[in-house]
């Protein structure tokens, strides 16, 4: 049998949980995808993966954030919107410049 992904099993919680607070079941959900109910049971219990359209295809429908579907509602997203947003105007040059700090800073933190 083929192990689970840790991650497939993380994201397909997080897409059961939001489907369950719709009040929503796996037929339904199925159908308005027109996917099959083994797909989606398959995807929510961690069997398999998603293709990327239908990914965001199921963000969409089910209005999640890819970035909360993917690593879940963490509370450092702000920070990093915050950090999205203060070098959103700056040239490539120097948003590799601060990517490469950020790593160093990291890796000297994290890593010692």
């Amino acid at each position: 049998m083929k192990e689970k992904k840790p991650q497939n099993i993380n994201m397909g919680q997080r897409f059961r949980d939001t489907r369950e607070s719709k009040k929503w079941t796996r037929e339904q959900l199925a159908e308005y995808m027109d996917l099959s109910v083994q797909f989606i049971t398959d995807f929510e219990l961690g069997n398999s993966g998603i293709r990327l359209d239908r990914f965001a295809a199921l963000c969409q429908l089910l209005n999640v954030n890819a970035h909360t579907a993917l690593f879940g509602d963490v509370e450092k997203l702000p920070l990093l919107c915050n950090l999205e947003t203060m070098l959103a105007n700056r040239d490539e040059k120097d948003v590799q410049r601060v990517v490469a700090m950020l790593e160093a800073i990291v890796i000297a933190y994290f890593y010692k």
